[in-house]
């Protein structure tokens, strides 16, 4: 399945843009990413045709994996979608989940991203920076490819309410505990993902919540 990639973060997208047409054309041998929400990866895919990926064994219960959670932004609303990144340090990976928060329903796309084994941390720790902020680094890392899991690869398996708390900075917000579960996944010899459960805080729109439910 192959969609264009829309960008997310509209108010730096001219700083997208100016990236994207200083640097060179995309490889075409590279699989493209589906339904991204937030900015334009596809513009940093690594032409090099030495990189390869192979027997790439993912474990978010793995001593190297590193999570982060992100529900707002630099915008005019307050939060936006939930976006959860599980590092995969020592595999050179990274998966990308994103859960919206337009409606109840939440939906959700989730994204792997592979870059060459030779690559650090810390380049790949930029790229991911450079996905949801405004401080951009231009010496990020490059992913080989990336790989959007199929839909019902991703499960809701409870929304809770949160009790609103003073520490939400606007009253049009429902906070939810949403809980759900990535089943195994595979790809020929290129990687394998350890199927686990996890869970997000998504700050609801009140009036998409109760005309929608």
């Amino acid at each position: 399945m192959i969609i264009k990639t829309p960008i997310y973060h509209l108010m730096f997208a001219a700083f997208l843009g100016l990236i994207a047409s200083c640097s060179s054309s995309d490889s075409s041998t590279v699989q493209p990413g589906t339904d991204a929400t937030l900015t334009d990866p596809d513009k940093q895919i690594s032409d090099d045709p030495t990189d390869t990926i192979n027997d790439r064994l993912l474990d978010t219960a793995a001593s190297g994996t590193k999570t982060l959670e992100i529900n707002t932004c630099f915008c005019l609303t307050p939060y936006t979608d939930t976006t959860k990144i599980y590092n995969f340090t020592d595999q050179q990976a990274v998966l990308v989940l994103t859960f919206d928060n337009d409606d109840i329903s939440f939906a959700h796309v989730a994204r792997l991203y592979f870059f060459p084994a030779t690559d650090s941390e810390d380049r790949i720790s930029r790229w991911i920076n450079n996905l949801y902020s405004d401080a951009l680094f231009s010496n990020a890392a490059r992913p080989l490819a990336n790989y959007t899991l199929a839909e019902e690869s991703l499960s809701i398996t409870s929304r809770t309410p949160i009790e609103a708390t003073t520490e939400l900075d606007s009253d049009d917000y429902d906070s939810y505990q949403v809980e759900f579960s990535v089943a195994n996944q595979s790809e020929g010899s290129e990687y394998t993902l350890t199927g686990f459960s996890d869970s997000v805080i998504i700050n609801l729109l009140r009036d998409s919540n109760t005309a929608r439910r």
